[in-house]
């Protein structure tokens, strides 16, 4: 017995759907699953913490510094801050605020490390000097006061008590320079009677 082929059914094959693309200039978007979470919420988050750290950094620095001042002389405070070996010209007469930043140059001077070469002398420093005087016995300093380089004196402007004006004068509070010597000038303009 012979078997009977089936006759094959030819089938054409499918047409392929065409792929729809992009326009060039529209940008690719990413899904929602895709895009970051980073709301302003945690923008705001990380910014403070950021100005926190850099807020503690600073503290920790001043606080650096104001040990250092404290554990080291004037002087030595002075050579530390400029980070070389400075040449110490203090009594040359000459304040050296600014200097140069090189080996052999002056050290940085002011009113605490070389007092007889700057006269910046803060107002509480003055007034301790004047503290067991006659000017505080019969009035109080304002904190208006001169250095006079001639005569090397500091000239604190005086509130005298009522007891103690004299019209006519207006009194100042004088330290000297070389001895810390304190003296009450009543500095009166013309005849007083007395």
């Amino acid at each position: 017995m012979a078997v009977k082929k089936k006759p094959v059914k030819k089938v054409a094959p499918k047409k392929a759907k065409p792929i729809k693309q992009m326009p060039a200039e529209q940008a690719y978007e990413p899904k929602a699953a895709e895009k970051p979470k980073f709301s302003l919420n945690n923008k705001f988050i990380i910014g403070a913490f950021a100005l926190v750290v850099l807020i503690g950094a600073l503290i920790l620095i001043a606080n650096a510094n104001i040990d250092a001042e404290r554990i080291l002389p004037v002087k030595e405070y002075a050579k530390a801050a400029v980070g070389i070996a400075c040449t110490d010209k203090c009594g040359d007469g000459f304040c050296d605020e600014v200097v140069c930043m090189a080996e052999g140059c002056p050290c940085s001077e002011n009113y605490r490390t070389c007092p007889r070469d700057c006269h910046e002398a803060r107002f509480e420093d003055l007034a301790e000097f004047a503290k067991d005087s006659e000017c505080i016995e019969k009035g109080e300093l304002t904190p208006n006061y001169a250095f006079n380089p001639e005569t090397r004196t500091w000239w604190i402007n005086m509130k005298m008590k009522p007891e103690f004006e004299k019209e006519g004068c207006n009194p100042a509070c004088v330290i000297y320079e070389s001895d810390k010597k304190v003296e009450l000038n009543w500095r009166c303009t013309g005849l007083v009677a007395e």
